[in-house]
């Protein structure tokens, strides 16, 4: 087919691994945006209560195939994505547009998702944060062990120690705008995020007093040299 007859279509060499991170997105909201460019394919969604959001790029050179004949801007169901992706074997997959139809084809099937054009996406959410630490993935699992059945947690910093809640997390490195800031989050989302979150290593912590939180995990992507960056935002709940 030529290139101009094409409207979008990709491969990518592990269905599974986009399960994985179609699966992390899922925690936030069935109904996923996807603005497809010519950087990749890029998700930016909030929950329905608007107090989480989670924004990646599956960038363009992690595919071995690509080409889309203009900027996208369409609404997915995850449900219907992830039943669409092969997951008992690791298999290669590949995208279609047709019309309004994205098919999905890999050698132990094919399918066909309906989807919403999307006049806009959302706008890139921009923060002054006070704090910012460099952190190992293993020591949010830690300190989220000890919230057990909370549904709020804090953050706070003070001379240069990081807490969540009474726990003391270490740190890599840490830097502050600010000599003492403590702020309140919802907690629920953030523990359903980390139990699908299978393979970071270490994580950028971003926050401030009465403002969001940003947890930003670099996720290797298998078969490939390239990473997406997953950045999971949490809005500052009143005491």
């Amino acid at each position: 087919m030529k290139e101009q007859e094409k409207g979008f279509v990709a491969s990518f060499s592990s269905g599974r691994q986009l399960f994985w991170l179609f699966k992390i997105v899922s925690v936030v909201t069935r109904y996923v945006p996807l603005t497809i460019n010519e950087n990749g394919i890029e998700i930016r969604a909030l929950d329905d209560s608007h107090t989480c959001m989670i924004e990646l790029l599956i960038p363009k050179d992690a595919f071995f195939e690509f080409f889309t004949k203009k900027e996208l801007f369409i609404e997915v169901d995850t449900e219907e994505f992830l039943r669409a992706l092969p997951t008992e074997k690791d298999e290669c997959v590949s995208f279609k547009q047709q019309g309004r139809q994205l098919l999905v084809l890999h050698k132990i099937g094919e399918h066909a998702l309906e989807f919403e054009e999307r006049e806009r996406k959302l706008s890139p959410l921009k923060v002054d944060f006070d704090v910012e630490a460099l952190l190992r993935y293993k020591e949010l699992k830690r300190a989220l062990s000890f919230l057990k059945q909370r549904e709020t947690f804090s953050i706070s910093y003070e001379k240069q120690k990081l807490h969540f809640g009474t726990q003391k997390v270490d740190t890599i490195s840490v830097k502050a705008k600010q000599p003492f800031v403590n702020t309140n989050y919802p907690l629920q989302k953030l523990r359903a995020l980390t139990a699908q979150i299978k393979h970071a290593t270490a994580l950028e912590l971003a926050f401030g007093r009465a403002k969001p939180v940003c947890f930003c995990f670099l996720l290797p992507l298998l078969y490939t040299l390239k990473a997406v960056r997953l950045r999971f935002y949490l809005a500052p709940q009143e005491t």
